[in-house]
């Protein structure tokens, strides 16, 4: 069971970021797909997209996109067989076309009570690729209350952007 901060579903707030963040395999996205059951529990607008890791055999051998509240899901990335040094995503080979379908997805997003955008990297901080529509839709502050995933590493660069933002690890999972 995840514990989940109840001030993430006070309706009276609003224009609300916060920046999760913590290390690869720290339950990042499980924290996501958990927020969004429970906002939905409660009768919130729940929109945006979580990237669920796909594994094989215990081994993470993909990445999906999954669109909220629609729960549809298309593979992101598949594991690179050798790292590429020269791609910003040096571990996984991304989908353009994935991308182009979640970036649609955002673009027509009304305002909802709860965003929820998993991940932003490499890819949208450095080279203004990817999912692109989540940061000038993160830039409205037009959601009740939002929620990005961050990488430990770009932290800093999320925070120049949002300084209004506050920052959160995932709670660790209690049996």
């Amino acid at each position: 069971m995840i514990h989940l901060p109840t001030d993430l579903f006070r309706p009276e707030v609003h224009g609300r970021l916060s920046i999760l963040t913590g290390p690869a395999g720290s339950g990042k996205s499980t924290f996501c797909a958990r927020l969004a059951a429970e906002a939905q529990k409660r009768h919130l607008t729940v929109r945006g997209l979580y990237s669920p890791a796909v594994l094989h055999n215990g081994h993470k051998i993909g990445i999906d996109l999954c669109l909220l509240p629609e729960q549809q899901c298309r593979r992101l990335g598949t594991k690179r067989p050798q790292q590429d040094t020269r791609s910003l995503t040096q571990h996984w080979q991304m989908n353009e076309e994935t991308l182009r379908w979640g970036n649609a997805h955002l673009h027509n997003l009304p305002e909802s009570q709860l965003l929820i955008i998993d991940e932003l990297g490499p890819l949208e901080f450095l080279g203004q690729q990817g999912l692109t529509a989540a940061l000038s839709l993160l830039d409205t502050r037009a959601h009740r209350q939002a929620v990005v995933v961050i990488r430990p590493a770009l932290l800093p660069r999320a925070q120049a952007r949002w300084p209004w933002a506050r920052v959160l690890t995932p709670p660790a999972a209690t049996p």
